[in-house]
């Protein structure tokens, strides 16, 4: 078991906070994250070479920049609780292809029209977050979303997910489905 506690991360080029290929175990907690630079995620799990990320805890830490919180292909056992996710121009936080993810008590405000996009995650459990924007145009677009879940392929069909007691405001779409390949 790793732990990542207590850091101060300010402007990395390729993402603040970041867990590499078959990582395995690790808690990140209290660490505070600054990302102003464009395209560079305060926290991102780098998936390749069909290895598996599992059991990640990211708990009590501030992102804060242009993309909050990426995840990407064959993790799971994730567990996101208690987390403060702010000022993000892009996302707050983007699940691809993830399952058995925990994601609980975060509060995720950005400047951006996306919250929490689920893509092609299954078995997870969403709960008791407060997701909010201030979207800063006359009209809110109409592809914003506080949480969305969306269908990516047969297998990776978003279903079991679990969307109970969270708080989304100023979106057009608070909780969205995109369920086209669903029965």
């Amino acid at each position: 078991m790793n732990f990542i506690l207590n850091n101060i991360v300010i402007d990395s080029t390729h993402g603040g906070l970041a867990c590499f290929y078959g990582s395995n175990n690790i808690t990140f907690n209290g660490n505070n994250v600054i990302q102003n630079l464009y395209d560079s995620p305060c926290f991102k799990i780098f998936i390749g070479n069909n290895l598996k990320t599992e059991n990640i805890t990211l708990n009590g830490n501030t992102f804060s920049g242009d993309k909050g919180i990426y995840t990407d292909s064959l993790s799971s056992n994730f567990v996101n609780i208690t987390n403060n996710v702010f000022n993000n121009r892009s996302y707050n936080m983007i699940v691809s292809k993830c399952n058995n993810f925990l994601i609980s008590n975060n509060i995720l405000r950005n400047t951006g029209n996306k919250g929490l996009i689920l893509d092609g995650c299954r078995n997870n459990m969403i709960s008791k977050n407060t997701i909010s924007t201030t979207y800063l145009t006359e009209e809110v677009p109409t592809d914003s979303g506080g949480i969305f879940i969306n269908w990516s392929s047969v297998t990776e069909d978003g279903s079991n997910n679990l969307v109970d007691g969270n708080i989304i405001t100023g979106y057009y779409n608070s909780i969205t489905l995109d369920s086209w390949g669903w029965d």
